[in-house]
């Protein structure tokens, strides 16, 4: 009946539909599969999931579902999901994740954010989530990402699920044998190896026959199968809305109730009633066993971002580690991003890992840099084994207490990096040592960092920037990372003072393009802005200039003709600049400069 009824008056009917009574719905025939699930992407701003990616944010319990339900959505290629609070739902989400991912023949891009659980997590205590089992469910996700070939896999936030824990994580780590001859990552159980883990739900296939006949049931749900929770959410109150529905529309909407299994309203009633539940849960059966002509190997991962201190804690160590080891032969990026993990953690995995094709390594920490990291030694002996990096990121590590640390030439591939000024100062007293060291580097960052207690000493920057005007080459762009308030604005103002004549600014022969960024609570005052041409000026070969990663309201400051005609003035060099995404028309600036009288109408046009 329902495939009889005009487009527009369907499209009327299932707006009335809560998100369960659409998933049902799209399950149920073929004429109302396609509008009822379109529906539900729309109204839960999922975007458009056929065109081969995925982002959900905040979505409910029954999006999964919807999705692995929806006949058109058979290639993802990208996931972007955030995970949502409640430890029941935190597992569900984790088995429909794993079942959604095996019915794909492949994916490539995957990026699983827990900022929301977190934000939960930190204000609940309910301790009901058995940290083993979550871990075996999670790995289990990930592990499926792998084997469909994902070539790009990004893991955020999850530090917090820890005080959900229902037993204390040990904080040592476990004793457990790599297991990098093994095809697939199996999860190793750090506290009881030992542990029958046979209750852990296994994925159940569909028929090879479960196609779409028009206006007939899709295969009923298996009830023997695994079960999803999907804590189907109860019908809204439409009162006003079920007084105002035309005839056919209210006809419409009481025949798919009915066809749904749910209670219809009463002639009388002014509200919607609840969803009938059938069941507690609602079944979510795979549609596909993992193929054979898909490798288990991990020669599909290339970039790796552990951007969770879930994954270097005790319970998923030994994942983690396996990982790294199996991913090694493709390996080509790799990324931490950390809030509490130990010395020993980062000792143990960089010793129990060579990856031979890394090019692209980053270990950086959240806003405030926290006393335990990662130590200045085990860093150095761990590019010692990977000579094939080109790109580095350093935050919250270590710093090196001798500028003289570094005994024998690393890195001989190193192009750019990003670290505090005393790394970058012992990395270039490596090249006064070994004139031949990191003979491909051409872009040095240097970073300061923000400490919750105590000021960023501008001492170690005016080393690196010394030990920078020794390099004797050219070409060099030159960052200047600002994550402090405190200090900045003086230290641009004592180079000024010191002009061309006492400073170190005026010695950087090599450096032809500066780039200058800051964390968001960084802000220049005004004064300091109107100095920066000065600043600029100093530099004696300075072509290109770029400010990058500011507030918005930075770039304003930047922007402006009054700066403009201010730089062309001071640094007739320059021929480049941009600020933010925008390239700023230093042309004509220059003409406003040459031509007084036409400056005003140039002014104008820059603005």
């Amino acid at each position: 009946m329902l495939d009889t009824l005009p487009p527009e008056l369907l499209h009327e009917i299932v707006d009335f539909l809560d998100n369960n009574e659409l998933l049902q719905l799209g399950l149920t025939c073929r004429s109302t599969h396609v509008i009822a699930l379109s529906t539900f992407f729309k109204r839960n701003d999922i975007r458009e999931p056929g065109d081969g990616w995925l982002v959900a944010y905040k979505t409910p319990p029954e999006t999964l579902a919807a999705i692995h339900a929806a006949d058109w959505v058979k290639n993802l290629r990208q996931i972007h999901y955030y995970l949502n609070p409640g430890v029941d739902r935190l597992m569900s989400e984790a088995r429909d994740l794993n079942r959604l991912v095996r019915s794909l023949p492949k994916i490539e891009i995957v990026k699983l954010h827990f900022s929301v659980v977190d934000s939960w997590a930190s204000g609940h205590r309910e301790n009901l989530l058995n940290r083993m089992e979550w871990a075996r469910e999670f790995t289990s996700v990930l592990d499926s990402f792998i084997d469909r070939g994902c070539n790009e896999m990004y893991v955020s936030g999850g530090g917090a699920i820890r005080a959900l824990y229902s037993e204390e994580e040990p904080f040592e780590l476990p004793d457990f044998e790599l297991m990098t001859s093994s095809s697939k990552s199996t999860f190793i159980d750090p506290i009881d190896t030992s542990s029958n883990h046979s209750s852990q739900e296994q994925a159940t296939p569909m028929q090879e026959s479960d196609t779409f006949e028009d206006n007939q049931p899709l295969s009923a749900p298996d009830q023997g199968s695994s079960q999803v929770d999907l804590h189907l959410n109860q019908s809204q109150n439409l009162t006003n809305t079920w007084k105002i529905l035309s005839s056919p529309v209210r006809f419409g909407y009481n025949f798919i109730r009915r066809l749904l299994g749910i209670a219809t309203p009463a002639a009388n009633s002014h509200t919607l009633p609840t969803s009938r539940k059938s069941s507690s849960t609602f079944s979510f059966v795979d549609n596909a066993i993992i193929s054979p002509n898909v490798p288990k190997e991990l020669d599909g991962l290339r970039e790796l971002h552990l951007h969770s201190d879930m994954l270097l804690q005790n319970t998923f160590y030994p994942w983690t580690i396996q990982t790294l080891n199996k991913a090694a032969p493709t390996l080509t990026c790799l990324s931490f991003k950390w809030a509490d993990t130990s010395t020993a953690t980062w000792t143990t995995l960089f010793a129990s890992c060579t990856l031979p094709r890394l090019e692209s390594f980053e270990i950086t920490t959240d806003l405030v840099v926290c006393k335990d990291s990662a130590s200045f030694m085990d860093l150095v002996n761990f590019f010692r084994r990977h000579s094939t990096i080109r790109r580095i990121l350093l935050q919250g590590v270590e710093r090196p207490s001798d500028p003289q640390a570094i005994d024998e030439p690393i890195l001989p591939q190193l192009a750019h990096i990003m670290a505090h000024p005393t790394w970058i100062s012992s990395l270039l007293a490596m090249v006064e040592t070994f004139p031949g060291a990191l003979a491909d580097l051409d872009a040095i960052g240097i970073s300061t960092e923000y400490y919750q207690h105590g000021r960023f000493d501008y001492d170690f920057v005016d080393i690196a920037l010394e030990k920078l005007a020794n390099l004797h080459r050219t070409g060099i762009t030159l960052t200047l990372r600002f994550m402090c308030q405190s200090g900045v604005q003086e230290w641009f103002a004592d180079h000024v003072a010191l002009g061309r004549q006492g400073g170190v600014i005026p010695r950087l022969t090599c450096v032809s393009c500066f780039v200058i960024s800051t964390s968001f609570f960084v802000n220049f005052r005004p004064q300091t802005v109107e100095q920066f041409p000065q600043w600029l000026a100093l530099f004696p070969c300075l072509i290109g200039v770029k400010f990058v990663e500011m507030p918005e309201e930075q770039y304003d400051l930047f922007n402006n003709p009054g700066f403009l005609k201010a730089l062309v003035a001071l640094c007739p060099d320059i021929i480049a600049m941009e600020v933010g995404r925008s390239t700023c028309d230093l042309v004509g600036a220059k003409e406003m400069n040459v031509n007084p009288a036409g400056s005003l109408t140039a002014v104008d046009a820059l603005d």
